[in-house]
């Protein structure tokens, strides 16, 4: 999206994502300016940006998931998911604990922002 479509985001906001450092060694500009980018951009209050040390893009899904599957059920060889394994999970954490720290945010920012229940610790 466009910043200034980003921009019309006017609602509490949360976005969770790769460290700066991460991003900053990719060579597409677009991508190594996207956190940063998007919490410029959006309009609501409160607006918290959450910068996941030791991740990249495939850390906030099931990619890691899937191509274990696919790698069970035969649909991929032992050499192509091994590249794929290195390619995209070379990162230091895992995307389960990336997962579970996604979860643990985003309820603690439901329950803060949409039910005032303040005083949420995220640990």
């Amino acid at each position: 999206m466009r910043f200034h479509e980003l921009a019309r985001v006017t609602v509490p906001s949360m976005g969770i994502g790769e460290e700066w450092s991460t991003l900053a060694l990719d060579p597409d500009p677009l991508w190594a300016s996207w956190q940063a980018r998007q919490h410029s951009a959006f309009q609501g209050h409160p607006n918290y940006r959450v910068d996941v040390r030791g991740t990249n893009h495939q850390s906030f899904g099931n990619l890691y998931s899937a191509f274990t599957i696919m790698l069970n059920r035969g649909l991929l060889d032992q050499a192509t998911y091994d590249w794929l394994m290195d390619e995209y999970f070379n990162i230091e954490l895992p995307s389960d604990e990336s997962n579970r720290l996604t979860a643990k945010y985003a309820v603690a920012f439901l329950k803060t922002v949409l039910a005032a229940n303040r005083g949420i610790r995220v640990t």
